[in-house]
Formats: structure tokens, sequence, C-alpha cells
């Protein structure tokens, strides 16, 4: 493949430019910065040549293209609420996850496939694995007339398919782009600095956080100071004040917005001005920052990345060692499916293999695909990418080389605030990181209380058992969009309908924060075929169950022996894996050290926390963290909204 070169003249637009699409190559990528009209070529000119499916990754995307192209009459919008589609659809404009029922109702080979924001096939492969996958197959199983990708950065290296033309549109690049890494001790201390800085009456600040809790806290927080504010994620998209921004193109009228990578994704806005972009506590890979430059294309904000310490300086593997492990986990992970396929259906047989090794490899190796078990190429593209990004924060200085790949005219600073006198830091907002933890309890303790009332009315009103399901579920609708309550009251809600099988336990867990390690144990003891035998043997112990470490330790090697027994392509895994604290001998037995043990009855047990006097004794308490009745111990089905009455536990927190 030999790509072909075009330099776009300054004021022109790639629908000026002759671009050839070979019809002998199905597919053909057009790489162009953003701002060079991809979507309006495909619009106005790649639509002449006949009919066309436009898939885009999200609704933000729908709606700005409807409000360009809807008075066509050749032009029909598909996305999710919205499906009809007439008999004679010329070109169509989809989101990702329809395109499988598109396929359905259409002849595809008549049609060309446009996949705009193709980066998205890897940068978004660990959350929208199902859309992607559709699309792969897609692209590799040849089922349209052509395909065309569209992209501003793309890296090729990742993806499982072959590209047969590559057009490339560039401009002299002669913007000096200003991007500043900022490093913090914490989390917080980032959040509270970035927090403090904020004004009204300013231009626009744009706050990049992947953090939907997050988000409704800072929202609060910055509009009781009066500033005013907008949230843009997946969940508020189709709100009136997110799709009338997008229509408008414009965030003039806002102090800060606060978005996901949502507006990474081909959403165009048009305002002059921009105080400035800042990404604050997550990692960034250069082409996604590119992507989210390019969203402000008339002004050159300033972009300011803003991250604790230990995101910056881990060991990290290279891209071909990576992809030469990824291809190992799943050509194993189809041996091991093979003989759990004589204890299960297929389904579950990919939930057990995936839910065993994501924890040892970093993503899902399998997938379903026409009801039969086959490679999950999504989430090895998705493992891939983190491990081209982590490869990007392994320093500074990668980090800078990095950035300057992408960004050909950089100016690029660092400033470690650990290195800064204390009166330089501006205290205006001291209190702005308890502030949040108070609104948490406060939003959490109106959460409670309304589900509260909720069980009362309905036992003033009715004799039967309370669902307690159902009345989260109706307290989940009743909270507005973008709101804490909404959050929060969702999370308590899949807590207890999926985990825990009393209400207030899970509003216990949450209101501790503790429903990260409740999760991690459901789903070990669900689907991790390696760790569960181990504690269904420790399910055996009788309750009060006091061992020596070494006692302990036979214990865990009796369940691994036993997982062996069942699955032993898994202990070949083992040597490849970033499982820690076990290892296979030279004579093929297990060992695991005494940190590995201590997890073990840490994070999946409610052994009370061993004292230093005293680190050798273990009291087994039962399976479960934090003395909680999950459903998986003791026999529970996920609620699904059946009437059964539930035992109420006082919640352990105090009002507000």
């Amino acid at each position: 493949m030999t790509p072909v070169h075009y330099k776009l003249p300054a004021g022109q637009y790639i629908s000026d430019l002759n671009l050839q699409i070979n019809p002998l190559h199905y597919v053909t990528h057009l790489c162009a910065d953003t701002g060079m009209g991809k979507s309006s070529w495909v619009m106005e000119t790649l639509c002449q040549q006949g009919p066309i499916i436009f898939a885009v990754p999200q609704r933000a995307q729908i709606t700005q293209l409807q409000a360009k192209y809807g008075d066509r009459g050749d032009v029909e919008f598909i996305y999710g609420g919205h499906t009809a589609l007439s008999d004679t659809s010329a070109n169509i404009v989809c989101t990702y996850d329809q395109l499988p029922a598109l396929q359905a109702r259409l002849f595809c080979r008549n049609y060309t496939l446009v996949v705009d924001e193709v980066h998205k096939l890897y940068q978004a492969a660990s959350y929208r694995g199902e859309a992607i996958s559709g699309l792969l197959d897609v692209i590799q199983e040849g089922r349209f007339n052509r395909v065309v990708t569209l992209s501003a950065t793309f890296n090729r290296e990742l993806v499982p398919y072959l590209i047969d033309s590559w057009l490339e549109v560039s401009r002299i690049e002669t913007v000096e782009r200003h991007v500043a890494l900022h490093l913090y001790v914490d989390k917080d201390a980032a959040a509270k600095d970035v927090l403090a800085g904020l004004e009204s009456g300013s231009a626009p600040t744009i706050i990049r956080i992947n953090d939907k809790e997050a988000m409704a806290a800072y929202r609060k927080m910055l509009e009781a100071r009066g500033l005013t504010c907008l949230c843009v994620n997946r969940d508020v998209q189709a709100t009136d004040e997110v799709v009338e921004m997008l229509t408008d193109e414009s965030v003039a009228q806002y102090d800060v917005v606060l978005t996901t990578s949502l507006l990474d994704e081909a959403v165009n806005i048009q305002d002059q001005q921009i105080a400035e972009l800042i990404v604050l506590n997550g990692k960034i890979h250069p082409e996604e920052l590119k992507q989210f430059m390019g969203r402000f294309r008339q002004c050159n904000p300033p972009v300011r990345i803003c991250l604790p310490h230990y995101m910056l300086g881990k060991q990290a593997r290279a891209l071909k060692a990576a992809r030469q492990s990824a291809q190992v986990v799943i050509n194993a992970s189809r041996q091991i499916a093979e003989q759990i396929l004589y204890e299960c259906d297929a389904l579950a047989t990919v939930r057990k293999a995936n839910g065993t090794l994501s924890g040892w490899f970093g993503f899902e190796p399998l997938r379903m695909k026409q009801g039969k078990v086959a490679a999950n190429e999504a989430g090895m593209m998705a493992s891939l990418y983190r491990a081209d990004l982590n490869q990007c924060y392994q320093s500074e200085v990668a980090l800078e080389q990095a950035m300057r790949r992408e960004l050909k005219t950089l100016n690029w600073s660092v400033l470690d605030w650990d290195e800064c006198p204390a009166e330089a830091r501006d205290k205006a907002l001291d209190q702005a990181v308890e502030q949040i933890g108070e609104d948490r309890t406060k939003a959490l303790e109106r959460c409670r209380q309304a589900m509260a009332e909720s069980v009362a009315q309905h036992k003033r009103e009715s004799n039967d058992p309370v669902n307690t399901v159902e009345c989260l579920q109706a307290l989940v609708n009743r909270c507005e969009h973008g709101t804490q309550e909404k959050v929060l009251a969702s999370l308590w809600l899949e807590l207890h309908q999926q985990v825990l099988i009393d209400p207030w336990d899970a509003f216990d867990a949450l209101s501790q924060q503790q429903d990260r390690p409740i999760w991690h144990f459901h789903n070990t003891l669900h689907s991790n075929l390696f760790l569960k035998p181990v504690l269904q043997h420790l399910s055996t112990l009788p309750m009060g169950t006091v061992m020596t470490l070494a006692e302990a330790r036979r214990h865990i090697l009796e369940g691994l022996r036993q997982a062996n027994r069942q699955y032993p392509a898994l202990k070949e895994l083992i040597p490849a894996s970033n499982l820690k604290g076990v290892k296979v001998k030279r004579n093929n037995h297990f060992e695991v050290t005494d940190r590995f043990v201590r997890m073990i009855f840490r994070e999946f047990t409610a052994t009370p926390p061993v004292r230093s006097n005293n680190k050798d004794k273990i009291v087994f308490d039962g399976l479960g963290p934090f003395g909680y009745r999950y459903r998986l111990v003791h026999g529970e089905a996920p609620r699904e909204g059946r009437k059964r009455t539930i035992r109420r536990i006082k919640p352990k927190i105090k009002a507000t």
C-alpha cells in the first residue's frame, strides 16, 4: 500500500479536492486533521457516487449532522429511539450500535460504508465492545460494496484488518499549540487547584474528566459559587441543554463545561474564545488530545494536563511484545473454552473464561459470534491501545516526545506543584474536596430518605411484600439527569439488584465507598475459574476458624490444585500473566507468597484486619468482604423485579 498525499491550500476544504477512491479497493482510509471537512465531503460529495451508510460513534454527532443536513430528502438519521427507516432511503447516518439492525433490513452490497472517527475502534473498544466488534466483522467479512474510514489520528498497527488505500490530506501547520503538564501529590490536590482558578464572566473553560460522579459534584459546587455549568456525557447527550449546545455549536453561555471523551468525537464548537482546555486526573493519549483540541477549531486555547504523580513513570511493555502476548492469550483461551463447553453453554463459557483471564491480562479474550465462541479482537485492540498509552506515560520525556509526534508545533512545559512554595498556591478553595465529600453524603441521605418514604408508603397501601428493586428503580427514574442523586441511586440499584441481598447493606456499602471491592469479590466468585475453587474450598470452613498463616496457605493451595485439575491450561498462562504472588515451580507445583494468602482473606472474606502483634493469626468469618450478605454466597439469584420480602437493616451512617 502506497499512501497518496494531497496538500490542502489555505482556505480550502477536502470537498475542493478531486479525491479519487479506487473502486477495486475494499478498504480506503482518509487521514485528515479536524476542521478540513471530512464529514462535509462524505455528505456532499461521496454520497453523489452512490448510496452510503455513514456510521458515527455517538448520538452527539447525529445531532450536529441533523442540524446541517436534516432538510435533505435523501438522508435519514438512525439512532437509539429513532430507528424508523423509509422504503426509499438513499443515504443513512447512524450510530455504530445501529449498524447490525440496518444490515438485517438492507441489501448492504448496494451501499458504501463510511466509518467516521475510526480510531474509536481501539479507543472505545474497552467500553463499547459489542458495537466495535460488529464494525470489525463488517470490515473483515466484506459485507458492503466498499468501506471508507475517516480519522485525524489513526494507528494502523492497532487494527486487525488490511487497508487497501491510504489517502492523506495535510495543510501546513502554522499554529503553535501550548500544552502544560501539571503534576500533583494526588487527585484531590489536582482537583482543588483546577477548581480554585475558575471564574465567572470570562471565556468558557472546558474540563475533560471521565468520572460522572465527580462531574456532578463539581457542577453543583461551581454553581453554588455562581458559575454557569454544563455537563456533557453519554447519559445526558439527549437533554435539551446538550442538544442546544450541539445544534448551536457554541458553549459561550457557560463559564465551565465538564465533559467526558464525548467531545473528542467529531463535535464542532465554533466559539472564537475558549479560556482553557483542562484534562483532569486521567491520562489522555496524544491522539485523543489532538482530537479534543480539534473540536475548538476557531481558536487555539491552551491545554493543561493535571495528573497525580503516580500516573507517570511506570514501566510499560512494547507494543510488539503486547501484541504477541495478546495472541498467545487468545489461543490459550480457546483451549480453556473447549474444556468449559463440556459444563455449560457457549455464552456461559465465554463469561467464565473472560472473568478469569481479563484480570490477568487486562482484556477479555473471547466473545460470542453467531452463537459460537470467537476471538475478541476488539478487546485485543483495547489492550494494545492501553499498552501504547502506558508507553507514552513512562516518563515526562516519553510523554513530551509522544506529544510532539502528534502536535508538530508544540510549546511544552512541566510544572510540579510539590516544588512550588506554599504561598504560591491559591487558598480560595482549600475546602473544595471536603465540600464535594459533604455534598456526596447529603445526596446519599436524600436518596435514603426517598427510598425509606417509598417503602413506608408501600406498606401503608398494600400488604404485599416490598419489592425493593422496583422501589430503587422508581427512585432512579425520578432523579434529574446529571445530578449526584441520579448517579448514586443508579449505583445503589445495581449493587442491590446484582450483588447484595439487603438494600440497606448496599446503601451502607455505597456510603462507605466500598462498592468497588464488593464488585471485585462478586465477579471473582461468579466467573473466575482460577480463584473460584479457592473461595469455594474456604467456604467449607466453619465460621470463626482460627488458623496460622501456614495453615491458611495449605487451604489456598488445595483450592488452586482443584482449579488445575479442572482446567490444566490455566497453569500454563500464569508465567505470562500479571498475577502477583503465584508461580509454578519446576516440579509443576504451585507456590504462593504470604502476601497472596493475606490478599485472599483480606479481599474475599470477612476476616478482620490482622494486627501487627499477631500477624500470623487469621480468623475466617465467612466469604465476602465487610460482612454483608451476598447473593452468590447465599444462593440468591440477581433480582429482576420479583416480589420478595427483604430484611431491613438500619443504615450505618449519620443523617446530615
